[in-house]
């Protein structure tokens, strides 16, 4: 029948095709090669049926045709050819495969032998958990047996037996040889009482089925020695050879004593109740494992098992500890409790990010606590703090990365995520920077539970290159306005403005002079940042009224870079007069007397109030006269413009076609 031993012998390996296969196979050996037949589907007895398909070699060690590859085979259910090799590199080896229609074959395992000279595959039988009927799907407690079979060799030479494990569904999922094939144990003969070690030869013979294991030991006595004779028959008890017998179970069923009632042999292989939970590796097991009140894991390694609790009713912040019970085939039980472990399922705080001055700060006027602008530089330097943390499971790591787009959707462009340990420093060297870009450090925390936190990124900084850009200076104390004249001499004012399209003005320098860029009236003075600025009775040099004063003013951004010098046209103090066309806007400032301006401003003596006259301006802008150049002329009435007929009182005389009045001043064209 398909899945017993195939004789070597030709004639005598002839067997029926395996259910399934439109034709079995029929296998010899003969000097290290085994030659595969194909069998008719009705055989006959008849060799000259028999079509050679393939003949399969083994390799030694050294890559030479071992001589004594199948010399002994075993096939099984699947087409599953169990092949001994006891020559192989010196050990011996048996060999798993699996026979394909064309009568070549897949490798499933091997496995050699780690005693030197024992001879492993000197006999070697197969059994399949499709044959046994023990991988019934609904059958829980025998699924775990899908696809496997049980493969026995003998090693005679040391008087063992090894059985292994093999999983065929693993080895076509594409599995590691190291878990596709294992051996589950090896069985040797229990000593005779007259006996100082076990037989040797045993394992000259094997096989298996059925939960009963039995091998062969031809070279011991077969009844103890010193046995009397028997004169019934003539004859002595002696003799030599035995068979050992032992039930080895598949998984998912225990050995189970049994009486003489119920067998002929001391130990039957019995289910585990699966619906009740229980299970069993099989093999000598005794005792079924009982997984009620327990998260009993799958039996996938030996040696390294998990089990997951879904529903377990955790909080967060908590600290548990997980017992683990190991359960022994005869029932003992040992507790072992894991080392304690808090949940975590919430992000880390963030706090703030900051760019950061690297280098000598000495004498840097931009280089702040949060960097705004950079300039010759070839880094980006950054600093997080303020609040990162997690309270349950404490930080495990930052990531940093470098970005022109805080707010964009891609990947970061200067430089991608990287972790950065729990340094809350960073410094990227060797950067190529562009003038005008701003670049922005974004940070991000992950806990010891492995979550992320939200990612914070710093408000940047520019990197500036360029010096700021003078738009305009005018005198005069109206923004954008320029005066041309005016009556006082004690006191002058601009206004000014300059642009920085990288990092902003952050401050100005002014100076006076009697000519464009001179500041031999007042020399230049660093100011703040605003845009109007006066000078009153402070000069270092005296000038008379009809001196022509220009204004000079430079402007600085926040990285130190000064700008070009640009000089107002020039006013002419002491003079309120103004030619005016109507072509062009005209303005001249005008005061009846110099303004009083105290020294200390803390002297109770100084006089308050307003000063006795103010200071005014006269704009006239295009058009405001005809296409003849008009000459204006202003200040305060005194006695003697009165006198020489230049004005008039407009609060006495009502004004003369010629005259017109604007505040308290008069004008008088001429």
């Amino acid at each position: 029948m398909c899945g017993t031993r195939i004789p070597t012998a030709v004639a005598d390996g002839l067997m029926a095709p395996c259910a399934g296969d439109e034709t079995g196979f029929d296998v010899d050996t003969v000097n290290g090669g085994i030659f595969v037949y194909a069998l008719p589907a009705t055989p006959r007895g008849d060799a000259s049926e028999l079509t050679l398909l393939h003949t399969l070699r083994g390799r030694a060690a050294a890559g030479e045709a071992s001589r004594a590859f199948g010399a002994s085979l075993s096939m099984g259910v699947g087409s599953l050819l169990a092949v001994g090799d006891p020559l192989f590199n010196r050990t011996g080896a048996i060999v798993l495969l699996q026979l394909r229609a064309a009568g070549d074959a897949d490798v499933v395992c091997s496995q050699s032998s780690n005693l030197p000279g024992t001879g492993l595959g000197y006999s070697v039988d197969i059994s399949t958990a499709e044959f046994e009927r023990k991988d019934l799907a609904e059958y829980p407690a025998y699924r775990r047996n899908a696809g496997t079979a049980l493969v026995v060799a003998g090693q005679p030479i040391a008087g063992v037996v090894s059985i292994m494990r093999a999983n065929v569904t693993a080895f076509h999922a594409g599995a590691a040889p190291q878990d596709v094939c294992k051996v589950v144990a090896w069985v040797r003969q229990a000593p005779a009482a007259d006996a100082a070690r076990p037989v040797y030869g045993t394992g000259t013979g094997v096989a298996i089925g059925g939960g009963v294991l039995l091998y062969s030991a031809p070279f011991g006595p077969t009844w103890p020695s010193g046995a009397k004779t028997v004169s019934a028959v003539g004859e002595s008890w002696g003799g030599t050879g035995r068979v050992f017998g032992t039930s080895f179970c598949w998984a998912g069923d225990v050995r189970t004593p049994s009486t003489a009632a119920e067998s002929n042999v001391p130990f039957l292989c019995l289910p585990c109740l699966a619906e009740t939970g229980e299970m069993s590796a099989g093999g000598v097991s005794r005792t079924c494992e009982d997984c009620a009140g327990r998260v009993c894991p799958a039996d996938r390694n030996p040696t390294h098992w998990s089990a997951v609790n879904a529903s377990a009713p955790l909080r967060n912040g908590e600290r548990y500890w997980i017992d683990v019970e190991a359960v022994s085939h005869s029932g003992r039980v040992n507790l072992q409790t894991s080392a304690p472990f808090k949940t975590d399922w919430t992000p880390p705080f963030t706090g703030v990010v900051e760019d950061r001055f690297h280098g000598d700060a000495e004498g840097c006027s931009w280089c702040g606590t949060d960097l705004d602008f950079n300039v010759d530089a070839d880094y980006i330097a950054s600093e997080w703090l303020g609040g990162w943390g997690d309270v349950e499971s404490d930080l495990q790591s930052f990531s940093v990365s470098i970005t022109t787009d805080p707010m964009g959707e891609g990947e970061p462009d200067i430089m991608d995520w990287t972790n950065v340990g729990l340094n809350t420093t960073f410094v990227l060297e060797d950067v190529e920077l562009q003038g005008g870009q701003w670049y922005y450090t974004c940070v991000v925390a992950q806990n010891n539970a492995s979550l992320w936190s939200d990612a914070v990124c710093s408000d940047g900084f520019v990197y500036d290159t360029s010096p700021p850009t003078m738009v305009y200076v005018n005198d005069g104390l109206q923004e954008r306005a320029d005066v041309d004249t005016q009556t006082f001499t004690n006191m002058l004012f601009v206004n000014y403005a300059a642009v920085d399209a990288q990092s902003d003005v952050q401050l100005y320098e002014l100076g006076f002079g009697v000519a464009p860029g001179d500041d031999s009236l007042w020399p230049f003075e660093v100011l703040g940042n605003s845009t109007l600025y006066g000078v009153f009775d402070a000069f270092d040099a005296d000038f008379e009224a009809g001196t022509q004063v220009f204004a000079t003013v430079r402007a600085m951004n926040q990285v130190g870079m000064w700008s070009e010098s640009m000089s107002s046209d020039g006013i002419v103090v002491g003079k309120g007069e103004t030619v005016v066309n109507n072509r062009e806007e005209s303005v001249m400032s005008l005061d009846t007397e110099a303004a009083a301006i105290g020294d200390d401003p803390d002297d109770d003596t100084a006089p308050t109030g307003p000063p006795p006259t103010t200071v005014a301006a006269a704009q006239f802008p295009p058009g405001a006269v005809g296409d003849r150049d008009t000459r204006f002329v202003g200040g305060a009435l005194s006695e003697e413009d009165l006198q020489s007929g230049d004005a008039v009182d407009p609060n006495t005389v009502p004004p003369p076609a010629q005259n017109f009045r604007f505040g308290d001043y008069s004008f008088t064209l001429k």
